[in-house]
């Protein structure tokens, strides 16, 4: 599937031999393995749904799997989102109804573009994971070093920086703003100002750079 940026996102789509209309059910994932392995696991997860009559999408996200581009958390989930929600439109079988579901980084994937509240999305289950992006950087004001530092670190640009300057006490060297050239041999942008605004009432958090497209998403859209 073409993104906006002409940048190709790898899209597996399974319908049901017997309908020429159905409901279709979206799922946008950055972990990925094996790519083979993987499509064959998802094909058989897919059946599972088309055998009760509803069409299904699995989506690598950029940078992730067969898909083209630089995974960097956050920063394109929500216009490749809105290109996928296009794109099943256009598909022969859509029949005006959508679904989303996800939990942790994959809900994420969908809370950036549920603030739009598409009419045809009528539905979503998105676990374990807060729409507000605060509270996934910290908690009582101490930055989620484990939880959300290890996992940024891991995951940014994972297919173009397999080797990264990181050992487990790197977020204990200070300054912390200067953890990205140290690890990445670059700056992240997003991680080292993650660093800088401990504080939820700081205005960062009200920015499209600190979450404020996700932000109360959920109440923003009609669907349950």
């Amino acid at each position: 599937m073409p993104a906006k940026d002409g940048v190709r996102l790898y899209t597996l789509g399974t319908a049901p031999a017997d309908r020429e209309k159905c409901p279709t059910i979206i799922v946008r994932m950055p972990y990925v393995r094996s790519a083979r392995a993987d499509k064959a696991k998802w094909i058989a997860e897919n059946r599972k749904y088309t055998r009760r009559g509803y069409a299904r999408i699995y989506q690598h996200c950029r940078g992730c799997g067969m898909s083209e581009g630089d995974w960097i958390p956050y920063e394109n989930e929500r216009e490749d989102g809105l290109a996928l929600l296009e794109f099943v439109r256009k598909l022969p079988w859509y029949n005006g109804e959508i679904f989303l579901t996800g939990s942790s980084y994959c809900a994420s994937a969908h809370f950036s573009c549920l603030d739009t509240d598409p009419p045809d999305v009528k539905g979503a289950a998105l676990l374990v994971q807060d729409a507000n992006r605060y509270n996934v950087c910290y908690r009582n004001g101490f930055f989620k070093i484990g939880l959300h530092g290890g996992w940024d670190v891991g995951m940014y640009k994972k297919k173009q920086l397999t080797q990264k300057n990181f050992a487990k006490d790197s977020f204990r060297i200070f300054p912390l703003n200067a953890l990205s050239k140290t690890v990445f041999g670059e700056e992240n942008p997003l991680l080292t100002e993650e660093f800088c605004h401990p504080d939820p009432a700081d205005p960062f958090w009200q920015t499209p750079e600190g979450g404020s497209e996700y932000a109360d998403c959920c109440n923003k859209c009609a669907c349950p």
